[in-house]
């Protein structure tokens, strides 16, 4: 998985990242009561799969081409084409949620 050209590795903290993200989601997802094990599944998927990967990325900055080649790099890596299934719907399922962490209101979309 490659970065953009002029992305730095670690982006000014200001910025919303993915992995900001991600943390507000899985409080949201406790906030709305899921079962615990379905919590414990996705921060799973967050904590394993998507932070290390691609939790650097800019959510503003954020392409299908990132999803894309993060998917080929799970499988790439020997994850299973189920579980990078199951990764990929944390991916989708947090892409559509309303959503105010980066500074406005709307819905996060990767385009």
């Amino acid at each position: 998985m490659m970065l953009h050209p002029n992305q730095e590795l670690e982006p000014p903290a200001n910025p919303a990242r993915f992995r900001d993200a991600c943390e507000a989601w899985l409080k949201e997802c406790q906030r709305n009561n899921l079962e615990r094990a379905t919590i414990r599944s996705y921060r799973g998927h967050v904590e394993h799969h998507i932070d290390k990967k691609i939790g650097v990325l800019l959510v503003a900055d954020l392409t299908r081409g990132d999803i894309a080649g993060f998917m080929d790099d799970l499988q790439d890596e020997g994850l299973s084409r189920a579980m990078t299934r199951k990764v990929l719907e944390v991916c989708v399922l947090l892409s559509t949620r309303p959503c105010n962490w980066t500074g406005s209101t709307g819905t996060l979309r990767v385009t």
